[in-house]
């Protein structure tokens, strides 16, 4: 998995986007899975306030309406 966003990702900005997709499914396994629920969001992160080795590491994140 970290080898298919590994190109995506990038340590060289203090911001970034984040796009996240989650599924529900049931009958999985079997020969009829169904997708019951999917759900989209995205993220902008920002982290131009934390300071490395320092003790304020937080990350701001503001939602971005999907639709």
């Amino acid at each position: 998995m970290v080898t298919r966003v590994s190109n995506l990702l990038t340590t060289r900005s203090d911001s970034f986007t984040a796009y996240v997709v989650v599924q529900g499914w049931r009958n999985v396994g079997t020969p009829w899975p169904e997708l019951v629920v999917q759900r989209r969001a995205a993220l902008v992160l920002d982290r131009s306030g934390s300071i490395p080795g320092g003790s304020n590491n937080s990350v701001l994140s503001y939602s971005v309406p999907t639709k």
